[in-house]
């Protein structure tokens, strides 16, 4: 734990100030410094005065700290997890949940649909939301539009 001294701004729409940014832990109105990794212990005051502040992964479970999504970055492509009829996939993005420790709604990796061979032993050749087109005079499965 370390003590700090912020300057709180006066403003009743923006009492954060500086680094800080608005948010609430378990009901309670809290500026979090997104820079210095902490979160104060308590909401933000008009003036000047001196704050006790905690590391945020010690401070916060992932129950109670939503966080929001970094963009997507490409990352390297990985191998397919199926062999043929558009079946399988791989990774071809990630993103992480910022602040860290925090939790995010959805997937954090992008996936893409992979293994354009058609399958000869499925009935249809390609699994669902799949079609054989002929591409070059090849047979591949294509997505459906």
């Amino acid at each position: 734990m370390k003590t700090v001294e912020r300057e709180f701004c006066a403003r009743q729409d923006k009492p954060c100030c500086g680094a800080y940014t608005n948010s609430t832990v378990s009901g309670v109105p809290t500026c979090i410094d997104a820079v210095a990794d902490v979160i104060e212990k308590r909401p933000a005051r008009r003036s000047h005065e001196t704050i006790s502040t905690t590391p945020r992964k010690s401070h916060l479970s992932t129950s109670t700290c939503r966080g929001i999504w970094s963009p997507f970055s490409p990352s390297s492509i990985s191998s397919c997890d199926g062999s043929c009829g558009l079946c399988g996939h791989r990774v071809v993005a990630e993103r992480r949940c910022i602040p860290e420790g925090c939790q995010c709604d959805g997937s954090n990796k992008l996936h893409e649909r992979c293994g354009e061979k058609p399958c000869w032993a499925l009935q249809n050749s390609c699994c669902p939301g799949a079609s054989i087109v002929l591409v070059d005079g090849k047979r591949i499965c294509k997505e459906d539009n």
